[in-house]
């Protein structure tokens, strides 16, 4: 016959959540950092391409799709959108003259 103390087992599930919430907390925040990464590259690409270099130089050097770098320079648009004023290639709290 199986037997547990009762604690112990409310200690080890609270212990489990507490994990996944961890785990889920995480997942977000790469997904975040992935979106301002991805975002950042796109306002490179755009701030390269109005200070006069083609978009075919800079897909070459990238070894990316025309498709593909107008993916990210449509990510830095929608960046834009969602946080207005907010530059993706500075950090939280941070400023570009730090």
């Amino acid at each position: 016959m199986y037997t547990c103390n009762h604690g112990e087992v409310d200690k080890a599930v609270t212990q489990v959540l507490e994990a996944r919430a961890a785990y889920d907390q995480a997942r977000k925040d790469a997904a975040t950092m992935v979106d301002r990464a991805r975002a950042a590259l796109g306002l490179e690409i755009r701030l390269a391409r109005d200070s006069g270099t083609s978009q075919t130089e800079i897909l070459t050097k990238m070894r990316k799709s025309r498709e593909q770098v107008r993916a990210f320079e449509r990510a830095s648009r929608t960046w834009e959108e969602k946080h207005p004023g907010e530059d993706p290639r500075v950090a939280p709290g941070e400023s570009l003259e730090d």
